[in-house]
């Protein structure tokens, strides 16, 4: 469980290695809404909380750069756990948990 920001093949190679011990290796990928669709009225600095680092952020660029990189984030991470043979499953903190994680065992069943 992680917000996975990271490059995805650092994620992948990290994580990789577990599922040849036998491991069952799920990525439960937990974001905020705000993190998927930031809606800004005005510009914003924005704190990076593990980090310090700042930065500038105008809301033409959270609706239009930001979410692309976001989007292809989400995909390239989605598409790479799978082809390593683990699974991956996004997880938006404005749904339960309870309901995210039975959606996400209803989908593995179907899978089965």
């Amino acid at each position: 469980m992680s917000d996975f920001y990271e490059q995805p093949e650092t994620i992948i190679s990290s994580l990789e290695p577990l599922r040849f011990h036998g491991t069952e290796v799920i990525l439960f990928h937990i974001l905020d809404p705000d993190e998927i669709r930031p809606n800004l009225r005005e510009p914003a600095i924005l704190i990076d909380l593990e980090t310090g680092d700042e930065m500038e952020v105008t809301p033409e660029y959270a609706k239009v750069e930001y979410t692309q990189k976001i989007d292809s984030h989400i995909e390239n991470l989605r598409t790479k756990a799978q082809a390593a043979g683990l699974d991956y499953f996004l997880l938006n903190t404005s749904r339960p948990l309870d309901d995210a994680l039975r959606e996400y065992l209803m989908i593995r069943q179907g899978r089965m």
